[in-house]
């Protein structure tokens, strides 16, 4: 009798909760020293560090079905390359709490994603908890870039528009991803994801950035690179994995977005310049409550379906 996998699923997305948490913290404390291509390229070399050996060692079958499906993953391979440019651009003007927040728009675009793509989804759009809720969440996005003190103005810089792109790319990724690892093991679909996003991000950076830059590193700041990598990238992808396919995506989307609050924390120790106004903090909580909201209104239509398809 197999065991029930809905606590290591849940224990799993606590993990990606936590580590995704730190990841515009530990960008933010990069970006002074480093080019956008040559950040990308650090984080990912070190999260190869343990997943290639990992994968090698344990998931060598799944790594063969994994590398026999080189549609899917070529196609998912240059949607994380685009979409970790855009996320590693924005968090050069954006602060990291800001940045967390702006992304959990994701949540509203994986639902038009499926209007599109998935016709027993249709009836959510229509919902009107999913149109107020719509709504609400980008009143709190205009709060949340009203970073003026003197102005009640929304700023919409680039810095805006790139993490609202983040957020349509992290959408499809996460619909896409979700397929993939269905039946196979999480761990090597992202190590293959990895190992292709790194070999672009290579020419990348010699080309358009200065990775020379590295050597002058202090042990502080090769430690960032280490957690930078290992913690929201080897850790947070695989356990979002794994949590996504046996908890659902639509559970997963409504934890993790309180992860902006553990963001907020960690800036507050780690980045002690960067502040919230209390626009901004209002902006959050209206954002979160709006998405909490069209999530409500995706588990009731989903709820109504399921009821009518058993009757």
């Amino acid at each position: 009798m197999n065991p029930n996998p809905r606590p290591a699923a849940f224990a799993a997305l606590i993990a990606t909760g936590c580590s995704w948490a730190m990841s515009p913290v530990f960008m933010r404390m990069m970006t002074p020293h480093h080019d956008p291509y040559t950040i990308m390229l650090i984080r990912y070399v070190m999260a190869g560090i343990p997943l290639i050996p990992l994968t090698l060692l344990f998931y060598r079958g799944d790594l063969m079905r994994v590398l026999r499906m080189p549609k899917a993953m070529l196609g998912l391979i240059a949607l994380n390359i685009a979409q970790q440019y855009v996320w590693t651009m924005a968090c050069y003007g954006a602060t990291a709490t800001s940045a967390q927040l702006v992304t959990k728009l994701s949540v509203i675009f994986v639902i038009i994603l499926s209007y599109v793509f998935f016709q027993e989804e249709r009836s959510v759009i229509k919902h009107p908890f999913f149109i107020t809720g719509t709504a609400v969440s980008f009143l709190g996005v205009a709060a949340v870039l009203m970073n003026n003190p003197g102005s009640a103005i929304p700023v919409l810089d680039r810095y805006a528009l790139l993490l609202m792109l983040t957020a349509l790319f992290w959408a499809i990724y996460s619909v896409w991803a979700k397929h993939i690892v269905e039946h196979i093991h999480p761990i090597p679909v992202f190590t293959v994801l990895l190992c292709g996003s790194t070999s672009a991000f290579i020419p990348m950076a010699f080309a358009w950035g200065e990775p020379a830059t590295v050597l002058d590193a202090d042990l502080g700041l090769v430690i960032v690179y280490i957690c930078s990598g290992v913690i929201p990238l080897s850790l947070g992808h695989p356990t979002f994995y794994y949590a996504q396919k046996h908890l659902g995506a639509s559970f997963c989307s409504t934890f993790n977005l309180f992860t902006p609050v553990l963001t907020f924390a960690m800036a507050l120790i780690l980045l002690p310049t960067e502040k919230l106004l209390p626009t901004q903090l209002l902006g959050a909580a209206v954002l979160i409550s709006g998405t909490v909201i069209v999530t409500l209104a995706r588990r009731r239509v989903q709820r109504i379906t399921l009821v009518d398809a058993m009757e």
